[in-house]
């Protein structure tokens, strides 16, 4: 069975992928066949973390999307401005945070006496 490398880990293989860094010596480093970097590389596996899929998802582009919502940007304003989809927003921000744009709206509206948003 393929390995299942994280988000992370498929990044930093494409940043020291175009560092530099082989195919070759990133299957070594990974302990993986030469075709697990190599589908990574060239984009034919995790496409949803590939530059020009909507956006590079770098840490920073990760923190961006924690920025827009905790500013009460809604989930659809914060993709249209990160030129990804409504769903890449709510699978970052959970990843990052740990619950849902809808927990997040909840939990401020509570501690803010606000109604809800639950626009996202």
């Amino acid at each position: 069975m393929p390995r299942k490398f994280t988000d992370d880990e498929v990044l930093a293989i494409l940043q020291r992928h175009e560092d530099g860094a082989t195919i070759t010596q990133l299957a070594l480093e990974y302990e993986v066949g030469y075709h697990s970097i190599y589908r990574i590389v060239m984009g034919e596996s995790y496409k949803h973390l590939q530059p020009g899929s909507g956006v590079s998802k770098t840490k920073a582009n990760y923190h961006d999307v924690v920025a827009l919502i905790e500013d009460n940007y809604s989930v659809t304003a914060t993709a249209k401005a990160l030129g990804v989809s409504d769903t890449t927003v709510s699978k970052i921000y959970k990843k990052m945070r740990g619950q849902t744009v809808r927990d997040f709206r909840r939990k401020n509206a509570v501690r803010y006496g606000e109604e809800a948003k639950l626009s996202g």
